[in-house]
């Protein structure tokens, strides 16, 4: 009994674990056109939508090829590239390091 309950248990965290590998988060980081050494945490938006790493992956690779040099404008007139990163949920994109 004890060993099933062990068993049982393994099992249970090693799936938990695989789900948690599996949960990816895409981000965009608003980059100011005017000075793009500027990195203000506060630029930092995550998609609503947890995914895979490979869903994440292919999802930014549409958005850099829609559009590469996308410039958005905030309502003061400013403007913003875009930079698209997939991170592990969890993970906080200001302390990522970039591969």
């Amino acid at each position: 009994m004890r060993s099933s309950a062990l068993a049982a248990f393994f099992l249970l965290t090693s799936a938990a674990t695989a789900r948690a590998e599996d949960a990816w988060v895409l981000w965009r980081q608003f980059i100011p056109s005017d000075n793009p050494e500027l990195q203000d945490a506060r630029k930092w938006v995550a998609e609503p939508e947890t995914k895979t790493r490979a869903q994440c992956e292919a999802e930014a690779a549409q958005y850099r090829a829609l559009d590469p040099n996308k410039l958005v404008r905030d309502p003061a007139g400013r403007t913003y590239g875009i930079k698209y990163r997939c991170l592990p949920e969890g993970e906080d994109p200001h302390a990522a390091k970039e591969k």
